[in-house]
């Protein structure tokens, strides 16, 4: 089996995976993972809220990469956020707190995503599971 044809079948098979989630709207942690590799997309009501993988930046890191926010307002963001008993995804705090705009989030995780997808390219013969509630990181 080629290359090109496995990488088509992880990204088919983690796009279907998100798509079946999304429609259940779920939260928790999907892992792709191989021998020595992974990769994880946190989900929250369906959504995709992070990635992380080889080379794929935090998203507070992404946003203060790309100038859409200070490091002083990140670190503000990311003590409040440790505080909360319920613990809420970056980019939502952020927006809500007016420190980032929607646009900006929204770039950022999907450079992440892309990014992930790039790294799940790397993984021999992955496999995928989901952990419910596992998304708040």
């Amino acid at each position: 089996m080629s290359t090109a044809v496995l990488v088509s079948g992880i990204r088919q098979r983690v796009d279907g995976t998100l798509r079946m989630l999304e429609h259940a709207r779920a939260t928790g942690l999907l892992r792709i993972e191989s021998a020595h590799k992974q990769v994880y997309i946190g989900i929250d009501r369906g959504r995709v809220v992070f990635a992380r993988g080889m080379g794929v930046p935090r998203l507070g890191e992404a946003l203060r990469a790309s100038g859409a926010i200070s490091m002083a307002a990140l670190d503000s963001a990311l003590a409040l956020q440790s505080r909360k008993s319920m613990r809420e995804p970056l980019g939502r705090l952020l927006f809500s707190l007016r420190l980032v705009s929607e646009d900006a989030i929204a770039l950022a995780l999907a450079d992440q995503f892309d990014r992930a997808l790039d790294a799940c390219e790397e993984l021999i013969h992955p496999t995928l599971r989901f952990e419910p509630q596992g998304a708040r990181r």
